[in-house]
């Protein structure tokens, strides 16, 4: 039985109370609903604040690795479509790599690539299992800069590193990548969960699409039942691996990257998402100076309040 402290309790709480209070009205929808100027006035300064936030984690990632802390390696940006023919150039030969559109735009937000050899081509293939082309790709990577529109401002779609699940998380769930939400406050981790995808969410770390939630003891690594919006599970769903009482491998390296990430940037609060590579080992995704929906909003109540109960 799951007590009411339980952190992913006060998940599913926080996410009804989000669900049921937030309602935006997208831009292309505004005379259709009817939206006043004040509502169009909202919308842009959410997006305004949602850029903003996009590129503070660029920043942020920067800094750390500058301060020598592991990032997934950045191979190039790309701000507008006439800058695409270069930065393919530069990305043709990898391997493998993740492209991502900076301010979260788009139906699609990421695709992960690997390059394959077939017959006398080279096509990459897409973690469904998609065979792009070298113009599919391309061609891709112009719709997130537009953000699926001509009419859209030109976002910044990032052509990262591929990271590789490890073999714990690979145990849980072989077709995706699981990443670890830590939160800390004055320099120290308070909160942690991990995100789990699930087939239902075809294979994305994404809640909302299905993945499980599932907290984390910050003292000793191990996990709670997991919680897929139905309930909570002792073992994942699709592959029955267990979850609940399983301690998270390399804990207190994880711990301490969450310890210098936070000393490395001026934030006393500050929600992070690592993730463990199979070759480079503990990577910093992203990081957030501000409260995650998912933690904060669906308790209704404040981040200082729920710090005070872990």
């Amino acid at each position: 039985m799951v007590n009411e402290s339980h952190p992913m309790r006060l998940f599913k709480r926080l996410k009804d109370v989000a669900s049921s209070t937030r309602d935006v009205v997208h831009p292309a929808r505004w005379s259709a609903a009817g939206g006043n100027r004040s509502e169009r006035n909202a919308e842009s300064d959410r997006q305004h604040k949602h850029d903003k936030r996009m590129n503070e984690n660029l920043l942020s990632k920067a800094r750390l690795a500058e301060n020598g802390l592991p990032v997934p390696t950045t191979y190039v940006r790309v701000a507008s479509e006439k800058e695409i023919r270069d930065a393919w150039s530069t990305i043709q030969d990898l391997r493998s790599f993740v492209l991502k559109r900076v301010d979260g735009r788009g139906e699609s937000k990421t695709l992960v690539l690997e390059r394959e050899e077939m017959g006398t081509s080279t096509v990459w293939r897409s973690a469904t299992g998609q065979v792009l082309t070298a113009q599919d790709v391309q061609r891709y990577m112009a719709h997130l800069v537009t953000g699926g529109s001509r009419d859209a401002e030109d976002g910044q779609v990032v052509v990262e590193y591929r990271v590789t699940v490890d073999d714990m998380f690979y145990q849980i769930y072989p077709r995706g990548l699981s990443y670890i939400s830590v939160i800390t406050y004055q320099g120290e981790p308070k909160f942690a969960m991990v995100v789990v995808p699930t087939d239902a969410s075809k294979g994305r770390a994404d809640i909302d699409q299905g993945a499980l939630g599932v907290g984390v003891d910050i003292a000793t690594g191990k996990m709670h039942p997991a919680y897929d919006s139905e309930g909570f599970l002792a073992e994942h769903p699709d592959t029955y691996s267990s979850i609940e009482g399983v301690r998270i491998w390399r804990w207190e390296q994880l711990l301490d990257l969450a310890k210098k990430t936070a000393s490395a940037l001026p934030f006393d609060y500050l929600s992070m998402d690592l993730v463990v590579d199979a070759h480079r080992g503990p990577l910093v995704m992203n990081v957030d100076s501000r409260p995650p929906v998912d933690v904060q909003g669906l308790s209704a109540r404040g981040l200082h309040e729920l710090l005070s109960e872990i």
